[in-house]
């Protein structure tokens, strides 16, 4: 008797759920909270979002991530030319070409600021100084280093 009394009570609001969720207008998105700078935007600086003379990130072929190889690398988002340095070593079982990138971005996540590095060769458990520079502009919130291996060619 009770669990006839508790299905009876439960079907009218599981019907009503489904109805309660849908809005009249399926399938819209909603505005977001805060809006994108746009270049009528007078505190953006259109010659530093993401500027044409960032140096380009290198594409390793096979290439994984391989941050932990990459010890030491810490970097900071003051103004002017910074420097990364740290020491990497070759993790895996094979020699492997390593790209490093350092960039600093915006607050809206625009890359301001990018050094690059490459070391080709490094045999297995072997270790070498990195060290990448950039020019960095007022505006960056924040600075990653990313670090690829590929296992050599050929």
């Amino acid at each position: 008797m009770t669990r006839r009394l508790l299905t009876a009570a439960l079907v009218p609001v599981l019907l009503l759920v489904p109805a309660a969720c849908s809005g009249g207008d399926e399938g819209a998105l909603s505005e977001p909270s805060s809006p994108r700078p746009s270049s009528t935007d007078p505190s953006l600086d259109e010659g530093r979002v993401s500027p044409a003379d960032l140096p380009p990130a290198p594409v390793l072929e096979g290439g994984t991530g391989a941050r932990g190889d990459l010890a030491g690398a810490e970097c900071d988002v003051a103004t002017g030319p910074r420097s990364v340095a740290g020491e990497l070593t070759n993790s895996g079982g094979t020699a492997a070409d390593y790209a490093v990138v350092v960039s600093w971005t915006t607050a809206t996540s625009d890359v301001v600021a990018r050094g690059v590095a490459t070391v080709e060769d490094l045999a297995p458990g072997a270790s070498r100084t990195v060290e990448v520079t950039a020019e960095v502009p007022a505006g960056a919130t924040a600075c990653t280093v990313n670090v690829r291996r590929a296992p050599v060619a050929g």
